[in-house]
């Protein structure tokens, strides 16, 4: 059975599993492109119990009959449980009541969330949504519906949700600017401050350096790399989004520096001097082979490296930076030897032997 077969059986079969009061429910199946993760299958299923229909993603259901781990009786009960819970919970309540306030860009514009994704790996998902490019990576927006201590419930902008409100990608990305700072206070620290905070060997050791006029001197042995997140460490990689971040990153640093992608929830800073863009990329994606099975697909950000310019305040790829400073030293090169000055050669003149 193949993941297509698999999703008509559901559709065919999962209200046998569900209590009377569901035999009248709406059931859709749909595909559709997330981040990262590329076309995924699902199932929504609404009725006049609610307006907005839930959803419940099939693919890793598929996965986990696949393995034969559970048999599709197994897999259809706990489907079956989880759309029954969901009915009941009261986040949903909520999220059902917000869906009329998505309308009115008044409650949007301070509900706007930005969020860091791939550029290239992510073409699909990002046809069918508002973006704006910075880097390599994708700036998208989202609506945030409900928030709370387990995560955040939200649905991305599309462009006939700009239409409805009427307002420019340019005007979606300031006011997705001025919302999420005062929710998302961003944090510049250094990693193993960040490290040792979080294993709980010094807690609330890391120092927000973005609130300091300068760093203090390095100590010996210290690694000299920052992370970039938020307060929060959720989605904290769209920090970059924010130029008076960068800026005051490199005014800290003095000078420029790389971005490291780790995951969309924060993103690393090196300072440039005596780094190698070529040695930092094969860095990064070794760290992110590594953890393939440690960090969760739709949590990952990008394996390529970023360069800083502070001077020209501009975010571009490490790697075609330096192909493009390369080629244009050796223009400067053949330029200065072809205005340099020639002279003839000196000859000395020959001598007739005296007798």
């Amino acid at each position: 059975m193949d993941i297509e077969e698999f999703v008509k059986f559901v559709e065919q079969n999962i209200k046998s599993h569900l209590p009377g009061e569901y035999q009248d429910a709406v059931i859709r199946m749909f595909t559709m492109t997330k981040i990262n993760k590329g076309e995924v299958h699902g199932l929504s299923i609404s009725g006049e119990w609610e307006k907005a229909g839930t959803v419940h993603y099939l693919d890793d259901l598929y996965k986990i009959f696949a393995s034969g781990s559970q048999d599709m009786f197994q897999i259809m009960e706990n489907l079956a449980d989880k759309i029954i819970q969901n009915e009941k919970s009261a986040v949903l309540e909520k999220v059902q009541n917000l869906y009329g306030s998505v309308s009115d860009y008044d409650s949007v514009r301070q509900n706007l969330l930005m969020r860091l994704c791939d550029r290239d790996t992510n073409q699909a998902y990002l046809r069918n949504h508002i973006y704006t490019e910075e880097g390599d990576f994708a700036i998208t927006y989202h609506v945030v519906l409900e928030k709370d201590k387990t995560g955040i419930v939200s649905t991305p902008v599309t462009e006939p949700m700009l239409e409805m409100w009427g307002v420019t990608r340019e005007e979606l990305h300031q006011d997705a600017l001025r919302s999420d700072l005062p929710q998302n206070k961003p944090v510049l620290c250094r990693m193993e401050e960040q490290i040792k905070s979080m294993q709980g060997t010094a807690p609330g050791l890391q120092t927000n350096y973005l609130q300091r006029n300068s760093l203090p001197e390095m100590q010996e042995g210290a690694i000299n790399l920052f992370i970039l997140t938020n307060e929060e460490l959720m989605d904290g990689a769209a920090m970059i989004a924010h130029r008076d971040v960068l800026e005051k990153a490199g005014e800290l640093i003095g000078g420029d520096y790389y971005v490291l992608p780790s995951s969309i929830h924060e993103v690393m800073i090196i300072p440039s001097n005596g780094q190698s863009a070529a040695g930092l990329q094969e860095m990064v994606r070794e760290v992110r082979e590594i953890n393939q099975t440690e960090v969760d697909v739709e949590d990952r950000l990008s394996d390529k490296v970023q360069y800083y310019d502070a001077a020209e305040h501009i975010l571009e790829n490490a790697l075609e930076r330096m192909e493009r400073m390369e080629t244009l030293q050796m223009e400067q090169e053949k330029q200065a030897e072809a205005k340099a000055p020639s002279y003839p050669k000196k000859t000395i003149p020959e001598l007739s032997p005296s007798f």
